[in-house]
């Protein structure tokens, strides 16, 4: 510690430094974890409910206008251009293991993909994320 002129004493934080991880993913690989196959079947049944609740026709519930609407504008778009394939890029999902957005957001995914499909071929080239971990990666593989 030491006293300036002007009355205050400066104090060094005595906190330890804990080693950081840039994200989930070094520190699962650095733990050594596999993922359980139970935790990803469960992550599978969880997101698949979601895709069902989005899908539902129930007219009151914003999601299924804003998935009626979006239905309305890809059939739209599609139906002006011959179109054979479609690549598919997603970033920025978030972990889904972790987050219930996340499970949101690639439920959406889901069912804009298979939208998509009933126009053209339909490639995920790429879903990724910095925030995956070892379930996610594990989960977008199979």
């Amino acid at each position: 510690m030491s006293e300036n002129n002007d009355g205050f004493i400066q104090v060094k934080s005595k906190k330890k430094q804990r080693k950081k991880f840039k994200n989930s993913n070094q520190l699962c690989e650095n733990m050594n974890i596999n993922p359980d196959p139970v935790d990803v079947d469960e992550l599978i049944l969880r997101i698949n409910n979601l895709k069902s609740q989005l899908i539902s026709h129930d007219y009151e519930l914003y999601v299924s206008k804003f998935l009626f609407n979006l239905d309305n504008i890809l059939s739209n778009h599609f139906s002006k251009f011959s179109i054979e394939r479609i690549n598919v890029l997603c970033f920025g999902l978030g972990s889904f293991e972790e987050n219930l957005s996340s499970r949101y957001q690639l439920a959406l995914l889901l069912i804009i993909v298979d939208r998509l499909k009933e126009q053209a071929e339909v490639v995920i080239k790429e879903i990724f994320d910095p925030l995956f971990n070892s379930i996610d990666k594990h989960m977008l593989v199979n």
